[in-house]
């Protein structure tokens, strides 16, 4: 075998490989956060800070759908001047929403929010930079501000340890801010993203990035909302059983799965113009997102031992994570028909899947929680999502034959 082909292959393994790991290691620092927090502090303490963090969430999950995920289908499409001219401008609009975001999460949040907001524009910018590598096919740059970020965190952490006062939401919040800081620092030394005016962005990216908005919001907020509709109902301390759950089985799924979302997206744009190739692409998205379906089989599994030694204090709600690793396998099979349709860039399609999904979410997690408390919450949440993926494989399908000969 030649070098050539041998340097190709090596370079189709490293690429997926640095996205998952990037991806990774992003999430890990919301999950390490609230990893930490829920050994602690109190469960109903631990609850309130769930619903919080979600709040957090939310903003990060807005600009990614409003900047990031935009990226994705317009910046693979560019020649490289105007690609670079509007990453800057994109870097730009994102200081200006970071700015506007962290100023609400200040005046209107709850103090459990407030906490964290000082930090919010930095988390966004870095994160509109792992964006800008990513779709300039570039995942090892991007697995570096991401490096950087959690090395940050955790050094801040263990020196705050190694000093001596508690650690408290504050003290998470701290180390959670300096890591996204140092991610925009390590992003400034290595690209171009000077900012400017966000007009070209906001103009050029006006079809897609507003549906693309809406659905990260929505698919934030269903957790959110799930998570509220818990507590409020049947008390904070279910709430933050669910959710330790959801962080042992789903949680871990979703970074694989979205790290696949990200780098199949490009893909899927340059293949729109072949029905056969989109059908090409969609079966080994399904291939890749086997493992995930396997770990989650297995989670499930071991569901005793692995809350046992990961959430102690949440042992009495193990049973619940047979059912959100059923949402999560669920989950991993919708993600071929989620890059079809961002490939072909539907954000109006896209967006409807994803308000069907939410509806259907709320809707199962009501029943769940008439008919057996918070483990029928948890059933109804897998339920609703076997629907939406039905509806989710129903919706590409059409769309495939109505976009390609």
């Amino acid at each position: 075998m030649s070098a050539t082909p041998v340097a190709t292959r090596l370079s189709r393994v490293r690429g997926p490989v640095f996205g998952i790991t990037g991806q990774g290691l992003n999430a890990a620092t919301n999950v390490v956060t609230a990893y930490l927090a829920a050994q602690l502090l109190h469960p109903d303490a631990f609850g309130a800070f769930v619903l919080a963090f979600a709040g957090v969430t939310l903003v990060l999950a807005a600009g990614r759908g409003l900047i990031g995920s935009t990226m994705l289908v317009h910046l693979p499409t560019l020649d490289d001047e105007r690609r670079a001219a509007l990453v800057r401008s994109a870097i730009g609009f994102t200081l200006v929403i970071g700015l506007v975001l962290s100023a609400a999460a200040a005046l209107v949040g709850p103090p459990e929010l407030r906490v964290f907001a000082p930090w919010l524009t930095g988390a966004l910018l870095q994160d509109a930079g792992r964006y800008v590598f990513l779709a300039d096919r570039r995942p090892g740059s991007a697995l570096l501000l991401d490096v950087a970020w959690a090395l940050v965190q955790l050094a801040v952490l263990g020196l705050w340890l190694w000093l001596g006062p508690p650690v408290g939401i504050g003290a998470l919040a701290v180390s959670w801010g300096a890591g996204a800081l140092a991610g925009v620092a390590l992003l400034v030394l290595t690209a171009d993203v000077r900012p400017r005016r966000p007009g070209p962005w906001v103009h050029a990216t006006r079809d897609v990035a507003g549906w693309f908005t809406v659905v990260a919001v929505l698919g934030s907020a269903e957790v959110f909302l799930v998570l509220l509709l818990t507590g409020s109902v049947l008390g904070a301390t279910d709430a933050g059983g669910l959710r330790a759950a959801q962080l042992l089985a789903y949680q871990p799924a979703l970074v694989v799965l979205g790290a696949l979302l990200v780098l199949v997206t490009p893909v899927m744009v340059r293949a729109r113009a072949s029905s056969a190739a989109l059908r090409a692409a969609s079966v080994r998205v399904l291939v890749a997102v086997s493992p995930v379906v396997v770990g989650l089989v297995l989670v499930a599994a071991l569901h005793g031992p692995l809350m046992a030694v990961f959430f102690g204090q949440f042992t009495a709600f193990a049973p619940l994570v047979v059912p959100v690793a059923v949402q999560g396998v669920l989950t991993a099979l919708t993600v071929p028909a989620q890059a079809l349709l961002r490939g072909l860039r539907r954000g109006r399609t896209v967006f409807v899947v994803q308000l069907v999904r939410m509806v259907m979410l709320v809707v199962g997690a009501v029943l769940g929680l008439l008919c057996g408390g918070v483990t029928g919450v948890a059933w109804g949440l897998a339920g609703a999502t076997a629907v939406a993926l039905a509806g989710a494989q129903i919706v590409a399908r059409r769309a495939v034959r109505q976009e390609a000969p």
